[in-house]
């Protein structure tokens, strides 16, 4: 059965709903990554930002969120139909991580204020998960984390694949790079200033 990827018109206005504390924060604007199909090839429109903060909280969140408990994270990135189009007969939209840093986690989540329904599901080779992701052509937020400071970048390619993942080569693809940023909080650099002397004074 073919499925219409379609725009969403419906805008969410994060400040407008209100959750429980024991939900995930979405913190910063949507940054979406459009996607279309022109009959022959996956055409990629990039974000309007890059290199977005991950952040960490002292929250504590109930399951199965509490997979972010003590990681920074961000679901800013998004996934999202830039113009409507139907796949090819038996075929489906497919992203699959080509390549990412060291220590970036990504995790299953959905239209961005709807938390509450997100998997939290390991993705993109997180905990061993497949590689390659099916996509419903729907609005989709995925939760990126990291439990160590610094820089993180991820390449996707999206391409038109059947129901296995398994690439249609009568189509083109096309990929993206994803960049993030997770800077400590100042009392974590106080932390890690004292740790960095306390080692120094234990090797003299």
């Amino acid at each position: 059965m073919k499925r219409l990827f379609a725009l969403h018109a419906i805008l969410f206005g994060t400040a407008s709903f209100c959750f429980a504390e024991t939900l995930p924060r979405v913190a910063g604007p949507m940054e979406h990554v459009g996607i279309t199909f022109d009959g022959t090839s996956i055409v990629l429109t990039p974000p309007k930002a890059t290199g977005l903060a991950m952040t960490r909280y002292e929250d504590s969140y109930d399951p199965p969120a509490d997979i972010l408990n003590g990681r920074a994270y961000s679901s800013q990135y998004g996934w999202l139909v830039s113009a409507a189009f139907v796949p090819p007969t038996d075929s489906a939209v497919w992203i699959e991580v080509l390549s990412q840093t060291p220590g970036l986690l990504t995790y299953e989540g959905g239209m961005r204020p709807m938390r509450a329904n997100h998997t939290y599901a390991p993705v993109f080779g997180t905990a061993d998960a497949p590689l390659r992701w099916e996509w419903n052509g729907l609005m989709h937020h995925p939760w990126f984390a990291a439990e160590t400071p610094g820089d993180y970048a991820a390449t996707y390619r999206v391409y038109i694949g059947d129901s296995s993942g398994n690439p249609r080569p009568a189509y083109g693809d096309d990929t993206i790079t994803l960049t993030w940023q997770f800077v400590p909080e100042p009392a974590s650099l106080v932390g890690l200033l004292i740790g960095g002397l306390l080692s120094a004074g234990r090797r003299r």
